[in-house]
């Protein structure tokens, strides 16, 4: 600052114009400023990649992790859809929970039938309903069951493609965070060659 009044000064007496060296000295600074954000923006901008780091590392990790077992997750999906069909088949502990509850239903409509209290009698269209639903549910449980198997045999026999497919989308999703991470990464890399490249203009004026 004691530099630019000194010159300010010598300029007056000399009988040069001020203007166009004050003009240039704010240009300076307003470059100087303008320089400084975007080191500022910068180094935010690099942090803020360094803190989203180890969570790219994790999705790209489990990538590989799926690909590496794609073929047990088969196995284990067929397993599981294996296990569930046989707690809800026909003579299971559920399916044999519903005939109970049906039976027990159909005996608490006969007793209303034979009542001779009008409040238990009102329960009748109540109780019907209750029995329609549980052998409504009943029939359901039978049509998934039937489903169940049907998936199971058709997971066995493509095996090999559901194990394909499972890896072909684990690079694929890989592939995509990977590109992002690149994007993310050049153009900060640009970012820092032109500020590079600006304090090397600033330098050499």
């Amino acid at each position: 600052m004691k530099n630019l009044k000194f010159a300010t000064v010598l300029a007056v007496m000399l009988g040069v114009g001020t203007a166009n060296y004050v003009d240039a000295g704010t240009a300076e600074a307003d470059k100087v400023k303008k320089m400084s954000a975007e080191i500022s923006l910068l180094m935010t901008d690099m942090q803020e990649r360094s803190k989203k780091y180890p969570d790219v590392m994790q999705k790209l990790l489990k990538g590989q992790a799926s690909l590496e077992q794609a073929d047990e997750t088969v196995s284990t999906l067929i397993k599981e859809l294996t296990e569930i069909a046989d707690k809800m088949a026909d003579g299971s502990d559920f399916d044999n929970a519903i005939d109970e509850y049906v039976g027990s239903t159909i005996s608490l409509i006969g007793d209303a039938q034979s009542s001779n209290n009008e409040q238990i009698k009102a329960l009748l269209p109540s109780l019907n309903s209750t029995k329609e639903t549980l052998e409504g549910s009943d029939a359901r449980r039978a049509e998934a069951v039937i489903l169940a198997r049907t998936a199971v045999r058709e997971l066995e026999k493509n095996r090999e493609a559901i194990v394909f497919f499972i890896k072909a989308g684990a690079v694929t999703e890989a592939a995509q965070i990977i590109s992002e991470n690149i994007d993310e990464f050049e153009n900060i890399v640009a970012r820092a060659q032109a500020v590079a490249e600006g304090l090397i203009e600033g330098t050499n004026q």
